[in-house]
């Protein structure tokens, strides 16, 4: 889409949803990269933090603050410039610090404990699907809204085909390698997964020498993700209606993001429970835009360049009072649909509960699995092997 249209991704959503209609998604993708970019600088904050303390310096909350502080303002900075500026920096940042990921990927495979991980048992078939999606969500969901944003810039003479294989291969290859390598530790230290400060958790395997390396990389390789998510955050502020120099769209950003950084790391020092709830949530939404995205796409063979940016009523794409209600309606469907499956839970506390989240797919499944794996206990374990098994066992 932002090959041919040559414009950033939710402008180019203007000719789905009209100008008006169009504000919702923009709305959902900017808060979106603003949670993503907050979870990114505070984690990168807390590999920062565990650098000085190998050093030897104070780790108390000032030194916390001054952290995220100097990761927010790297990561704004980078985003300020345009995009050829962005792009060298990315070169670079991946050459280097990919380098080391591959180094440092190697140390950790060899500490993993493969008795471990072979004696593990499968896990419900939910369990498994709700991992799939935190995984869907946090990565090529996460980025979605962005990717035109950076193919706008591709000659349109570039086979369509050829984006797409690039984009799937650079995107997934990589991140199948490292998050498998995270379940594999996760299963050889065990509170890794509860961990608040994962990073510093990892490098906790690693030899003395190679931590700080390790911790670098990790603060790099955050920064290089934030960047590129501000410069998105700051284009979507922009295409919601707020007429503000793009400089002043990443400085809002910037306060935002800085604010939920020190929620998490100085208030309630909780990662995780803000992190799953923030992936459950905008997951929905997203994914219900691209869909409709993608149904128009299959019959839409050029925007009107003029009209995108026009946002007068009777421009080329206003629609029905600047809303194509098709397309909105759909996408709020989708929504509501979606989340009648969706349910957040905090700890204990059920945030939201949809009508249909307990139903065959979210939980018959797992007492099933429960049953098999009780009859194999019964199986295997001392007693009588046939003790309520029998053909359910099978």
């Amino acid at each position: 889409m932002g090959k041919t249209g040559g414009a950033p991704a939710l402008t180019l959503s203007r000719a789905v949803f009209g100008v008006r209609g169009n504000w919702a998604p923009t709305l959902v993708s900017w808060l979106s990269f603003v949670g993503w970019e907050t979870i990114m600088c505070t984690t990168a904050a807390y590999a920062l933090l565990a650098t000085i303390h190998l050093l030897g310096l104070s780790t108390g909350p000032i030194a916390t603050v001054i952290c995220l502080l100097a990761v927010v303002a790297v990561s704004a900075g980078i985003g300020v410039f345009g995009h050829a500026t962005i792009m060298w920096i990315q070169k670079w940042l991946t050459w280097v610090f990919g380098a080391l990921t591959l180094t440092i990927g190697v140390f950790l495979a060899v500490k993993v404990h493969w008795s471990a991980v072979l004696a593990t048992p499968a896990a419900p078939f939910p369990a498994v699907m709700g991992g799939l999606g935190f995984i869907a969500a946090g990565t090529g969901l996460g980025w979605l809204s962005a990717g035109a944003d950076y193919v706008r810039y591709l000659p349109r003479r570039v086979p369509s085909r050829n984006v797409v294989a690039a984009t799937v291969a650079g995107a997934s290859l990589p991140l199948v390698a490292l998050i498998s390598l995270g379940a594999l530790m996760a299963l050889t230290k065990k509170d890794l997964a509860s961990a608040s400060d994962p990073v510093g958790a990892i490098g906790a395997s690693l030899p003395g020498w190679m931590v700080i390396p390790y911790l670098i990389t990790a603060v790099f390789g955050l920064v290089a993700a934030a960047d590129l998510s501000m410069y998105s955050s700051g284009l979507n502020l922009i295409t919601g209606g707020i007429k503000v120099r793009r400089a002043t769209a990443l400085a809002v950003d910037a306060v935002l993001i800085t604010v939920g950084g020190l929620y998490m790391t100085v208030i309630t020092h909780d990662f995780y429970g803000p992190f799953m709830t923030f992936l459950t949530l905008l997951a929905v939404p997203l994914t219900a835009w691209a869909g409709v995205v993608l149904v128009d796409m299959t019959h839409r063979r050029h925007f009107d360049q003029a009209g995108i940016v026009d946002t007068r009523a009777g421009s080329t794409y206003w629609y029905q009072g600047g809303v194509r209600w098709t397309a909105l309606t759909a996408w709020i469907v989708a929504i509501v649909v979606a989340l009648q499956f969706t349910r957040v839970q905090v700890g204990d506390v059920v945030w939201f509960s949809g009508a249909l989240s307990g139903t065959w797919f979210a939980s018959e499944r797992p007492r099933l699995a429960d049953r098999r794996n009780e009859c194999r206990r019964h199986v295997l374990g001392p007693g009588n092997p046939g003790s309520g098994c029998g053909a359910s066992g099978r």
